[in-house]
Formats: structure tokens, sequence, C-alpha cells
């Protein structure tokens, strides 16, 4: 799918922020299969579902990081 070419916020912890490269949170879903729940990939992190240190070892060309 296309996406608009701008940098969106995804997560932020102490010492990064977590970018998308466009603006695509409302289409990145995870499922999680134990619990049957499924939600925006944004939702997860912000609810502690999964932390961005898993993600970013499985998934390292998916976000931009940036140190504050």
């Amino acid at each position: 799918e296309s996406c608009v070419d701008d940098l969106e916020l995804i997560y932020e912890d102490e010492e990064y922020r977590y970018y998308f490269s466009c603006i695509i949170s409302d289409k990145v879903f995870i499922e999680f299969i134990t619990t049957n729940l499924k939600m925006t990939l944004k939702e997860a992190l912000n609810d502690n579902h999964i932390s961005i240190n898993e993600l970013t070892r499985v998934y390292p060309d998916s976000f931009y990081k940036e140190k504050k």
C-alpha cells in the first residue's frame, strides 16, 4: 500500500523516539493468538502488550529511532 511519506511517531521512551517512515499507524495491526486480541501496533506499545525492544529486534528496518 502507499503511504504519505512523513515520519509518524509511534512510541517514545526515556532515551529515544521511534517513528514509522510514513503515516501508517492506523493500518499496522498486531494480533495476539493466545488471547485473540487484535489492536494497532501503536495501541499495543502504549498499553504495554509488547515492547519496543522486541519489535526493533525482530523488525529492525521497520522503525526510525531518534535520540531525544
